[in-house]
């Protein structure tokens, strides 16, 4: 198992004791509303260790949450207009370490489907207000204007008006003119005939100027495991609609394509629109589309609706 300390789901030492039986489906309380926590567990069968020999075993460890990111771009301008924030029909607290899928991915989800799928989380707090990640557009550009009357924010000549904010310096690049925010969540299952995602564009109040649908583009049927309180059943077959469909375990959701992250360095701090990036259009946009990975076991490439 491998976690943070002073983790956000309490003190997990005191859940999981070194030296004890392995409880199987613990489950694991997020204490705060502001995104889950990284998380990877595995496990394997059992083997004897003989006195005095060494021995070598590998257990893989798959993440237990899943991952929501926006990257996005030309944005468009309404008055008092300032947050993007992606929403969801569901949000819960809890984290089922169980049915471990123990799956060694060796193509960071870029394969073209899943045969199997786990949804291992659980609520007992309604009052999560179900937003899964937020940007702050005025921590992109220095000023939100639309200068030259095309209806969007303006990014200023030579991208004057746009800046990366200092968090990500030495630590990611963006394509000019972008915004991004990324989280962790625990994975949910559907609502009936409900969006599961939305793109809002929001005053800093939270009022709703403009409202897109993200949609998941066809999926083949798969096999999903679904936590009921108590385990996790035999698993169905089931398929996505592109409106409603399950957020599931080590699968990536995002809007807009990254390639260029430069993980750990950001040493491209000055990337030009067009190369690898592909950050989803606001501009006119009625749909967006979800990308989904996974090794993330898959990367769902998400639209606009």
């Amino acid at each position: 198992m491998g976690y943070h300390d002073s983790s956000d789901y309490g003190d997990i030492p005191t859940q999981l004791v070194s030296g004890n039986t392995f409880q199987e489906n613990a489950v694991l309380t997020l204490g705060t509303d502001n995104g889950a926590e990284e998380l990877f567990t595995g496990s394997t069968e059992s083997f004897a260790v003989e006195k005095a020999q060494g021995f070598k075993k590998e257990i893989i460890l798959n993440r237990q949450v899943a991952g929501v990111y926006v990257y996005a771009k030309e944005i468009p301008y309404l008055e008092d207009a300032s947050m993007l924030k992606l929403v969801s029909a569901d949000e819960n607290n809890q984290l089922v370490l169980g049915q471990f899928a123990n799956l060694d991915m060796t193509d960071n989800g870029t394969g073209s489907g899943i045969t199997t799928a786990v949804m291992n989380g659980a609520s007992t707090d309604p009052e999560f207000d179900k937003t899964l990640a937020t940007i702050d557009l005025n921590e992109w550009f220095t000023t939100l204007e639309d200068a030259d009357g095309d209806n969007l924010v303006d990014t200023g000549v030579g991208y004057a008006n746009w800046q990366k904010p200092a968090r990500y310096n030495g630590v990611a690049t963006f394509e000019k003119g972008s915004v991004f925010s990324g989280a962790f969540v625990i994975p949910f299952a559907k609502v009936e005939s409900t969006q599961t995602l939305k793109l809002q564009l929001t005053t800093a109040s939270g009022v709703v100027k403009r409202e897109w649908n993200v949609n998941l583009p066809t999926t083949d049927p798969y096999t999903l495991y679904t936590w009921n309180g108590s385990n996790f059943g035999s698993g169905v077959s089931v398929t996505e609609d592109a409106n409603a469909y399950n957020i599931v375990r080590n699968h990536l959701y995002g809007l807009g394509t990254r390639e260029t992250d430069d993980p750990g360095d950001g040493t491209d701090t000055d990337p030009t629109p067009g190369d690898n990036d592909d950050p989803i259009s606001l501009n006119n946009k009625h749909e967006l589309k979800l990308i989904v990975n996974d090794n993330w076991e898959v990367i769902h490439d998400m639209e606009l609706d």
